[in-house]
């Protein structure tokens, strides 16, 4: 099971790092590539770019997979490695925005949501957070979005 999880958090970081790629293509010609690391544990590092973040452990580590299912999009993931007490939402948490929810592949607004706060039952004060988009963060920061997202009404933008 533990060699699954390894994996599965594996595969997340390279997708990420593939659509971070995908999706800013047409800025790499104008734009000179700049990737910001930012070490956050002893072996867990923070690559900050253009199109987002990924987040990077060096080794083997207990993780826990959280499944976003139908957040920001259909197969979102968020990855803990418990001993570090770092936390890698992917898309799954935008810092201090309103996030983009992919509805045509299954997001939901909802669901967005309940992947949140998922994320924070998970969190405590020491966790640090790594976002799919935004600064390093933690888990009152996360905690303060989460509340304002509550208020908001998404059918607003209709």
């Amino acid at each position: 099971m533990r060699v699954i999880l390894v994996r599965l958090a594996i595969i997340s970081v390279s997708v990420a790092f593939v659509c971070v790629g995908v999706s800013n293509a047409q800025n790499l010609a104008t734009k000179k590539l700049s990737i910001e690391i930012i070490q956050v544990s002893e072996n867990i590092y923070m690559l900050r770019g253009i199109g987002g973040n990924v987040g990077v452990v060096k080794g083997t580590q207990r993780t826990i997979i959280i499944d976003g299912q139908f957040a920001h999009a259909f197969n979102d993931i968020a990855v803990f490695f418990t001993k570090s007490n770092v936390i890698v939402t992917g898309d799954l948490y935008f810092v201090g925005v309103t996030p983009f929810i992919d509805t045509q592949s299954g997001g939901t607004y909802q669901g967005y949501l309940l992947a949140m706060k998922s994320i924070l039952d998970r969190a405590d004060q020491d966790t640090k957070i790594i976002p799919g988009h935004g600064p390093l963060t933690n888990k009152s920061t996360m905690q303060r979005d989460y509340e304002s997202l509550q208020e908001f009404d998404p059918t607003s933008l209709d």
